[in-house]
């Protein structure tokens, strides 16, 4: 059965002028290879033709002078009327409408005395619901232009000049999703996007003449909480940026994180969050820098540090630079006391201070067991051991990671007990003294 092809509504383009240079090109090929027999007649100097073909289709056409005039009606069968329209010297004019095999309307357009689309122009889905509606005026699309979908609205725009302008609306299911402004076909102007079921506006911002985003950008949670804000500049972030996370219950937001946009990099400074559903408190800062280099974004941790305990007590503090640590680091217990303390050079050295505690008495503050230097993860200087009573208990020194010199034991009293010397990790001798500090016994290795 002879079926005619759907027209293509192409979104950015309306005109239906390819589609009638194909529509007389596929008549001609059409109806010399498929009519089957085909009968005139005259009425009023107007010729009447009417071809049937194989399929069962049917044209009836109208021609005066040698050129198509009149009205004309194609059938996919008898009855079943496909399209119809009238011509003016081989012209459409007037009222035109296309059909599905159902005889539910397809198309409906109009054109002017010089076959022109013109006026309302309407496409319609085969429920018979209206898909799209676009105003014409001599062949230039002109006002209002409407888009639907199932029946509910999808997008209402307007045209001038056969361009986009003025305000333009996207729906989802008939709810405002999307809002912008054009100029000339150009984005340009403030745009706005809703949540779909609550319409709870969740990003706004606006474009420069070139349809890049400049200016103020927000964006919003679907219960209208900030979750990012900062500035465009021909389209690329500039300046601070700040990134908020939803709290546990959705009506609040926390800081995540900070950058800071600059034409050759960009600085972060990023948080992250011990949460024991209750209540939020920062667990990490991180600062850090981002730069292109050869298409390549190269992320390095560069500035201040932090890490902290449940909730807010500092746990790690220092600086990066260039992605390494450098400068004084300390690591501190939950009561706040330092347990290490280190001086970290250009050249990678570091000098470190560790400072260990234990509980004397469950529920008492940690006392003070021993404190130990290192250089480069070895055991360098001096080091010291305590009693509970905060009296010296060992002292000495170390030397590339091993005892080196004399080291001093003492009674719990403070009185000293022993002196041995070492060297190169070996004991060589050991001098023990009595309660009264007088010496007792030599001994030599």
């Amino acid at each position: 059965m002879y079926k005619l092809k759907n027209n293509v509504f192409l979104k950015n383009s309306f005109s239906l002028y390819l589609n009638k240079v194909l529509f007389f090109l596929f008549l001609i090929w059409f109806q010399s290879s498929t009519s089957q027999e085909v009968t005139e007649s005259i009425i009023n100097d107007t010729i009447v033709k009417k071809s049937h073909f194989k399929d069962g289709s049917i044209i009836v056409e109208r021609s005066m002078n040698g050129k198509l005039n009149g009205p004309f009606i194609y059938y996919y069968k008898p009855n079943v009327i496909a399209k119809k329209g009238v011509y003016v010297n081989n012209i459409i004019v007037g009222n035109y409408k296309e059909y599905y095999e159902d005889g539910k309307t397809r198309i409906d357009f109009f054109y002017d005395t010089n076959g022109k689309e013109h006026n309302v122009q309407k496409w319609y889905d085969r429920k018979g619901k209206l898909e799209y509606l676009l105003h014409y005026k001599n062949g230039v699309k002109e006002g209002l232009f409407l888009r639907y979908k199932n029946g509910f609205i999808k997008e209402k725009s307007s045209y001038k000049s056969n361009k986009m302008h003025g305000i333009s609306k996207k729906y989802y299911k008939g709810k405002l999703e999307y809002q912008c402004h054009y100029i000339n076909g150009k984005k340009v102007g403030k745009f706005k996007k809703f949540d779909r079921k609550n319409q709870q506006l969740i990003e706004k911002g606006s474009y420069d003449i070139n349809q890049k985003k400049d200016g103020k950008y927000e964006k919003f949670s679907n219960t209208g909480i900030e979750l990012e804000s900062g500035n465009y500049k021909n389209g690329k972030k500039i300046g601070v940026w700040k990134i908020h996370e939803l709290t546990y219950n959705k009506k609040e937001s926390i800081l995540k994180k900070v950058f800071k946009y600059t034409d050759t990099y960009t600085k972060c400074e990023e948080r992250e969050y011990n949460d024991d559903g209750k209540k939020y408190c920062v667990k990490n800062i991180t600062n850090y820098f981002e730069e292109k280099v050869q298409a390549h974004y190269l992320t390095t941790k560069n500035g201040s540090y932090k890490s902290f305990y449940f909730c807010d007590k500092i746990k790690e503090r220092g600086t990066y630079k260039n992605g390494k640590k450098i400068g004084i680091w300390e690591k501190f217990n939950e009561e706040g006391q330092k347990t290490k303390h280190c001086l970290i050079n250009n050249n990678g050295t570091a000098e470190c201070d560790i400072y260990e505690y234990y509980w004397k008495n469950s529920g008492s503050k940690k006392k003070l067991h021993f404190t130990e230097h290192y250089i480069n993860n070895k055991k360098e200087g001096q080091y010291i051991f305590y009693y509970d009573n905060g009296n010296l208990k060992e002292s000495g020194e170390y030397k590339n990671n091993k005892q080196n010199g004399p080291i001093k034991y003492y009674r719990e009293n403070g009185i000293l007990k022993e002196v041995s010397t070492y060297k190169k990790g070996k004991i060589i001798t050991t001098v023990i003294y009595n309660t009264n500090g007088e010496i007792e016994k030599l001994k030599t290795y």
